[in-house]
């Protein structure tokens, strides 16, 4: 079996609560990412998120968020956990309010756009 070659680093950004200085937050992986492919099979590699929303500020770098899994058929699901990749601190008042704004406009538009 080939082996997925290490992701150093994997890139993802996550809503914060409205309590933040950010309205999000950028993930890592807490460790390389390796695993077995099988040669033969249909080759489908699936990549899902699992984290609580939204995640309450403050953040601190290295912070554990949720996990990476990674589903391969016929293999076991194996799992990494994501880790804040920078430091997200309380906003102060009116950061919070546009923050929330903004959270509220992105859901908004998201459910127009999915037509609910």
């Amino acid at each position: 079996m080939p082996i997925l070659k290490p992701l150093y680093l994997f890139f993802l950004k996550l809503p914060i609560a409205h309590d933040g200085s950010n309205a999000d937050v950028g993930l890592a992986l807490s460790q390389d990412l390796i695993t077995l492919v099988p040669v033969l099979g249909d080759g489908e590699v699936k990549f899902d998120v699992e984290y609580h929303n939204p995640i309450p500020a403050p953040i601190t770098r290295g912070d554990n968020l949720g996990h990476l899994v990674v589903t391969i058929p016929e293999l076991e699901d194996t799992r990494i956990p994501l880790i804040a990749a920078e430091s997200v601190p309380r906003g102060g008042f009116f950061r919070r309010v546009l923050t929330a704004g903004q959270s509220l406009l992105s859901q908004v538009k998201s459910q127009s756009e999915n037509g609910s």
